[in-house]
């Protein structure tokens, strides 16, 4: 591996699957072998950096599986963003994955939020494979780059063109029949870059050494490659095979590759030139190749020191509660009092996350009491969870309300509820503090000498 030390982050890429229907099975889907060209350019720009234990990045995971099972991984990201599909989450994934956006493309600009423009900002410099995301990322303040697709990097053919006698027609236009030369038709084979069919998580390894086979016919026996996919374009371009663009219309998405390929459009398909040579892409490729390498192995070198120190000391089993809480006492001295002594309504001081517990607590329990007012002096009129505003409380409010059960949340007003309380003598038993009860060297004598002798002799 070039990328020296201990190296604790995984290195992933895509999963393709099928969209889940209404019955949670997975249903028929479009596969195209665009799409698993891409991931096997990934994987091989992976081999090139001497990594083979890749993790499948499966977009349909939920965050907390993501997080259940996968470690921090660096995913290399090339493909075409499109809103209501399973690649939503391209522009905002797990914070277990660490994007690296080598050929970013975007279908509809407009339809991108300003939340998934921060998530790019994060994540800058971002590669873009075509110029119009390019700009579009630019105007939005976003690093970018031109950088084309990673399926350009793949190895050239090594076959002479004179070997190879096959001229692939893929997913041509009928409307180019009347210009075809009729010298070529015997050599030509018909395919189809897409597929409709059931896509299981078990099939995509089979469709994926599938598209790898095709590359591989591609490599052996083309001799010249006609085409209105963008993918079978950029293989041509990548293995060193002369490649005709058709398009019954041209779009954004060819704005880089036009640049090394001719776009034919129906108005001058009699411009076609059928003796073209393969473009001498290998320069570029080299670049591509350098830029993509360096971006992993310096996304790894960032990330890779925090993130195994993170790993280490994450804790399946922490506490996410937002504050320190220490209500559990509370919540024992009202079912003791109250059995006692029942209550018809109660008050609450203190808009805190005790408060919050102790509320959601006695509605369960004794959904009959109810809560009269929360008091707090540092939020009034603040409408708390119960949907009832704060009120900042006096003497006078004390006094009226002297006879009615109060629990004072927070620990920090223990001393100043005392205070009002003794003011007014109000009755211990119609309050309780909660207060951070810790143990005292008093508390353990008290205790000892409620047990036995034997206890108070051990402690003396």
């Amino acid at each position: 591996m070039i990328m020296k030390g201990n190296v604790m982050l995984r290195f992933g890429n895509l999963k393709i699957v099928g969209l889940p229907d209404s019955s949670g099975e997975l249903e028929s889907r479009i596969t195209n072998i665009g799409d698993f060209a891409q991931l096997i350019a990934i994987d091989e720009l992976y081999h090139s950096l001497g990594i083979s234990n890749i993790i499948n990045i499966d977009l349909s995971n939920t965050e907390k599986e993501w997080e259940k099972v996968l470690p921090y991984t660096i995913l290399p990201i090339n493909y075409l963003y499109a809103t209501n599909t399973m690649y939503d989450r391209l522009l905002n994934l797990s914070d277990h994955i660490i994007p690296v956006y080598l050929g970013l493309s975007i279908m509809y600009p407009a339809m991108i939020s300003d939340e998934q423009v921060n998530y790019l900002k994060r994540h800058e410099p971002i590669g873009c494979r075509d110029e119009r995301t390019m700009n579009f990322l630019r105007g939005k303040g976003v690093n970018a780059y031109l950088y084309g697709c990673i399926v350009a990097t793949l190895p050239k053919s090594e076959v002479p063109i004179e070997q190879r006698n096959v001229v692939y027609f893929i997913d041509v236009p009928s409307s180019i029949v009347t210009y075809i030369p009729s010298n070529i038709y015997s050599k030509i084979k018909f395919v189809d870059h897409e597929k409709y069919e059931y896509t299981s998580f078990s099939q995509f390894e089979e469709l994926k050494i599938e598209a790898r086979e095709r590359i591989e016919e591609y490599r052996n026996n083309a001799k010249l490659i006609v085409t209105s996919r963008f993918h079978a374009a950029v293989l041509g371009l990548a293995l060193g095979i002369p490649t005709i663009v058709v398009l019954e219309n041209n779009f954004f998405k060819w704005s880089w590759i036009s640049k090394y390929l001719r776009v034919y459009t129906p108005d001058i398909f009699c411009d076609i030139d059928w003796e073209c040579d393969a473009v001498d892409f290998e320069p570029v490729k080299h670049q591509m190749l350098k830029i993509a390498k360096k971006r992993i192995i310096d996304t790894c070198e960032k990330y890779n020191e925090l993130y195994s120190m993170s790993m280490i000391q994450e804790n399946p089993f922490r506490s996410d509660e937002p504050n320190l809480l220490y209500y559990t006492d509370a919540l024992n001295k009202i079912d003791r009092i109250w059995s006692v002594e029942p209550q018809s309504e109660y008050i609450l001081w203190g808009d805190s996350d005790n408060a919050k517990k102790i509320y959601a607590y006695i509605k369960k329990k004794y959904p009959m009491v109810k809560l009269r007012a929360i008091y707090d002096m540092y939020k009034i009129n603040y409408v708390t969870y119960a949907q009832m505003a704060t009120i900042c409380p006096s003497k006078e409010i004390f006094l009226r309300d002297k006879e009615i059960f109060t629990i004072v949340t927070s620990n920090t007003a223990k001393k100043v509820a005392i205070d009002f309380f003794n003011s007014i003598s109000k009755n211990p038993q119609k309050y309780i503090i909660c207060d951070l009860n810790f143990l005292t060297y008093e508390k353990l004598q008290l205790y000892a000498q409620s047990k036995n002798k034997y206890y108070k002799a051990n402690l003396e």
